[in-house]
């Protein structure tokens, strides 16, 4: 299998409720949460808004956008509210379901399109 560079990540993603726009962010290593945590990615669901952290490699841009993508479809469809918790415990179960669903679909697309996981990966 021939190894494939990762396409460039697009400027417009399609969500439940309409497209969403995708900012990255040249320069920018990461963000601070409203929790405190440092990420790669936030969602701003009033703008309909991803911003991606562009100094990681590009399987990370993918896997966040990917996070952040599916952070808007829980909201959208009014998953969220079935995922149990209260306060950090509730906003902590989203963000393992997110991370979950974005190395799945991730990984799937590494084995299905032949792109190299670590490309610009520092090793």
């Amino acid at each position: 299998m021939t190894v494939k560079r990762w396409p460039t990540i697009p400027r417009t993603i399609e969500g439940l409720a309409g497209p969403i726009r995708v900012v990255v962010r040249r320069g920018v290593e990461s963000f601070k949460a409203k929790d405190g945590d440092d990420c790669l990615g936030l969602y701003q669901p009033v703008k309909r808004r991803i911003d991606i952290a562009g100094k990681v490699p590009p399987a990370l841009r993918w896997h966040t956008l990917i996070h952040e993508w599916t952070h808007s479809v829980l909201l959208d469809c009014g998953a969220v509210n079935l995922i149990h918790g209260v306060g950090i415990e509730h906003e902590r179960n989203v963000e393992v379901f997110s991370d979950t669903f974005a190395t799945a679909l991730l990984r799937a697309g590494v084995q299905q399109f032949g792109v190299d996981p670590w490309q610009g990966a520092k090793r």
